[in-house]
């Protein structure tokens, strides 16, 4: 299996399961032939500890975010 198939089996049982791709591939290459879907985030390599943590909180708020408003209304 590659990485795609590993997260789409993985959605299969979570389909609003977040996943961060990590490539070493050029990112609008990946998110330009359509490979991502909804919720679906990709960070390449090199990078710092600062970007992971940085692409990891946002991908937290948005969950966050999606919560409050299901919360309230």
């Amino acid at each position: 299996m590659n990485c795609r198939q590993v997260a789409d089996a993985s959605r299969a049982g979570r389909p609003k399961l977040k996943i961060l791709f990590i490539t070493d591939y050029a990112g609008n290459a990946v998110i330009g032939n359509g490979l991502l879907e909804h919720d679906m985030h990709v960070i390449t390599k090199p990078f710092g500890i600062e970007a992971i943590v940085s692409k990891v909180l946002k991908m937290i708020d948005e969950v966050d975010k999606l919560g409050s408003r299901s919360a309230t209304g």
